[in-house]
């Protein structure tokens, strides 16, 4: 009896029958593939702690990225973490605000390593006593982010620039050549434009840049520092003494170019970019990606052939 009788006699069509008649397959059909770079199990699981972990609540996506680099050893970019965080709810769209900047923003192209440019500004600092403040004066390096300079004080004086300043230049050995002093870059404040601060600046041949008036954006480095430091978890708010202020700058100061990963550095310390150590600390963490990359592929793909592998055993 042909195909297609038989096919009529059952009420089905001949490729139905056709299909029939094929032997059984000796491995399930694959679905889509795994990809190669597909998280292993260990690697959801440290990424699902980190995200539960209540120490890390206010890290951005490539800050948890760096964390499980640094302390865990694990490479999840941080496309990866946004995706987990979206699933689960836990972020949202950020909208950019509005800028209103008059004129032409202060050229700071020239600033390439670091002791080029050196911005500076002054943050007041609450203490227990209604109206009354320290104030903080910060020089820290463009390129670099290093605090290379910083004094506290219970006024608000110009005559805190000159010292402020020589203590950066000291610091960094250029006080005695000025061919290489960094050039200022500040907002209109008073002591920024005072007499004895121009004054000083002429004597050591420092060109001073301004940034615009109202425009933050033209300084952000400092104005990032304040935010971060002002953020901090310990940061007690207002400050009994002068002492206890003195001590505690001091002690974030030193976290911060010391022990703190700049996002802007590509996570690498303010200390280490500004002493060049940068291109090491990088190199060193492309060879352990590249290596837990081959480890992740590896994984995957034996993952990927252990169905096929079982079909063909049972057969």
């Amino acid at each position: 009896m042909s195909r297609r009788r038989t096919a009529a006699i059952l009420g089905l069509s001949t490729r139905t029958l056709q299909r029939w008649r094929r032997p059984a397959l000796t491995e399930p059909r694959r679905g889509n593939r795994r990809p190669h770079n597909a998280l292993t199990p260990w690697e959801r699981v440290a990424l699902e702690g980190a995200l539960a972990a209540r120490a890390l609540a206010d890290h951005s996506c490539r800050a948890l990225s760096f964390h499980l680099l640094e302390q865990q050893g694990l490479t999840i970019s941080p496309v990866t973490v946004w995706q987990r965080l979206r699933r689960v709810g836990a972020s949202a769209d950020r909208v950019r605000r509005r800028r209103h900047a008059v004129g032409l923003a202060p050229d700071t192209s020239f600033a390439l390593k670091p002791n080029d440019l050196w911005c500076w500004d002054i943050t007041h600092l609450r203490t227990r006593v209604p109206w009354r403040f320290f104030y903080l004066y910060v020089v820290l390096d463009w390129v670099s982010r290093k605090a290379v300079s910083w004094q506290l004080t219970e006024s608000l004086s110009s005559a805190t620039v000159p010292g402020l300043w020589d203590q950066g230049l000291e610091a960094e050995g250029l006080q005695d050549r000025p061919s290489l002093h960094p050039r200022s870059l500040s907002d209109r404040g008073t002591q920024m434009k005072a007499r004895v601060t121009l004054r000083y600046f002429r004597r050591r041949l420092i060109e001073p840049l301004y940034a615009r008036p109202r425009t933050p954006n033209d300084n952000p480095e400092i104005e990032a520092f304040f935010a971060t430091l002002k953020t901090r978890p310990s940061y007690p708010g207002r400050f009994a003494t002068f002492a206890e202020a003195e001590c505690w700058c001091a002690a974030f100061i030193r976290w911060y170019n010391e022990e703190h990963h700049h996002s802007s550095l590509n996570f690498v310390t303010p200390a280490q970019r500004h002493a060049g150590e940068h291109d090491r600390v990088l190199l060193e963490r492309t060879r352990l990606k590249q290596r837990l990359l081959e480890e992740r592929k590896t994984y995957n793909r034996s993952i990927t052939r252990q169905p096929a592998i079982m079909a063909t055993t049972l057969a």
